[in-house]
């Protein structure tokens, strides 16, 4: 199989397993021992450095505000939990975020929690309609991508937060489509929470995640700063979940802790797949590239198919049956027509062509049925 959807799943990396095997048989010869808490929550610390590492996350945050989840919509479900949200309040979203965000907001629904979409087809279309939203609504939540799942577009995180903090809106960033995949440096986003799946971009475990809890919003917290000061752990006690999975955690630090090595070496690779994708979609009729005006991230390329003959789930059906291609579809009655591509550095450009070409055919058989 042709394998292009690694903005949906990523193989685990043999690291990454080899790690997780190794930690939990490990814990598995001393389980809940007195010995073996104190190895588990020692594994979990060590854990938390490297993930702190690997995000250059700024020194006022320390190693003790990486918690463990298991994906990037529980993550956001711990925050809507401690921010405690009420009647009347708003939450603000981009148009671009993924299914799982917007069913935890509209749960709150029932709760008289409004949910407000923001869009824009460039940055400063979109940094605009921002500010004109949070003046008019005064929300509580600003909800945001790094990276867009949809199209790979990458939101201007240091304007859209210097907007937020015009209102005093918490911010929450979903870093799922962007940690290991583009560069990223924490020292620029002056956000409250910042989160991301494991088994995307960065080749670790499925069912792993990580969720950031700044300083930035500890300090709205004037209980949990005292808690704080007296216990050093005393942040996992308001957002981790309880025994979780050591093998796993362990796996993800790895993948994580070898993909910091590897990401400016794999970020120029994807852009080259990137460029000589963009050229050749160029020549398919009745097909036309999904793009902002503004940047994107490498390894995504989304297309809109023209006219309603076609529709994605067909297409990337029939590319799976008869090419062995796999792609990912959307269908959005309110945006059709779209299909992403999604390659990792192990793709080669004949597999760019071969994908480019099969869907050449596809379209051309199934336009004529």
């Amino acid at each position: 199989m042709l394998y292009l959807n690694f903005a949906g799943l990523s193989p685990e990396r043999f690291e990454s397993k080899e790690q997780a095997s190794t930690v939990q048989r490990q814990f598995e010869a001393m389980l809940f021992s007195e010995p073996g808490v104190r190895w588990y929550s020692d594994q979990l610390d060590r854990c938390r450095r490297v993930i702190h590492e690997f995000l250059s996350i700024d020194k006022n945050d320390s190693p003790s505000h990486v918690m463990f989840v298991s994906n990037s919509t529980t993550a956001f479900q711990i925050i809507l939990s401690n921010i405690e949200l009420t009647s009347g309040d708003v939450v603000l979203s981009s148009d671009q975020e993924h299914p799982g965000i917007i069913r935890s907001i509209a749960r709150l629904g029932t709760k008289g929690v409004q949910l407000q979409v923001v869009g824009g087809e460039s940055e400063d279309d979109f940094c605009q309609n921002l500010e004109d939203a949070i003046f008019k609504y005064n929300p509580r939540l600003l909800i945001v991508s790094h990276v867009a799942y949809t199209d790979g577009r990458v939101f201007p995180l240091t304007r859209i937060c210097a907007l937020a903090k015009k209102k005093n809106v918490i911010v929450a960033i979903d870093g799922a489509q962007a940690i290991g995949h583009i560069p990223i440096n924490m020292h620029g986003i002056d956000t409250d929470f910042y989160f991301f799946s494991g088994h995307k971009w960065c080749c670790g475990p499925m069912g792993t995640g990580v969720l950031l809890v700044t300083e930035k919003y500890l300090t709205r917290k004037p209980s949990m700063r005292v808690e704080l000061l007296r216990e050093s752990n005393s942040v996992q006690k308001y957002f981790d979940l309880g025994t979780q999975h050591v093998g796993n955690i362990a796996g993800l630090a790895r993948a994580c802790e070898l993909r910091k090595t590897e990401l400016p070496t794999a970020t120029i690779c994807l852009y080259k797949l990137q460029e000589k994708l963009l050229t050749l979609v160029k020549s398919l009729g009745r097909v036309h590239i999904r793009r902002w005006k503004g940047a994107h991230a490498p390894g995504i390329c989304t297309l809109q198919l023209e006219g309603d003959r076609v529709n994605p789930s067909l297409l990337t059906d029939y590319l799976i049956q008869h090419y062995g291609i796999a792609i990912k579809p959307f269908n959005y009655p309110e945006d059709p027509g779209l299909i992403r591509i999604s390659y990792s550095e192990s793709t080669s450009e004949s597999d760019i062509q071969t994908v480019v070409d099969r869907l050449a055919d596809a379209l051309s058989t199934l336009n004529r049925s």
